[in-house]
């Protein structure tokens, strides 16, 4: 299989080398010219990614809140158990 060899040499694959991406007119996609450029190829989707980075989006309801929280408090607490157990068990206690 020797046609993997220029993406295992450059770590990157063709379409993004060569600008073949997939539905743009033969230009990179707007996620690879992101990579390589740094910029998003439209101000729509520059917005919605500095939306998506402020965490703007549907708020969910103050019950499933509550309820994410206290499901992320009890793996806290099972871990903050597991990580003095271990802490005990190096000490020799």
């Amino acid at each position: 299989m020797r046609r993997r060899s220029m993406f295992n040499a450059t770590g990157v694959p063709g379409w993004m080398r060569f600008g073949f991406g997939p539905g743009r007119g033969g230009g990179p996609g707007p996620c690879a010219q992101y990579l390589l450029t740094g910029q998003w190829p439209t101000p729509q989707l520059a917005a919605a990614w500095q939306a998506m980075q402020m965490g703007a989006g549907p708020v969910p309801a103050p019950s499933t809140q509550v309820q994410a929280l206290k499901t992320q408090a009890e793996m806290m607490e099972t871990q903050l158990a597991q990580l003095r157990e271990t802490i005990t068990h190096l000490e020799g206690g």
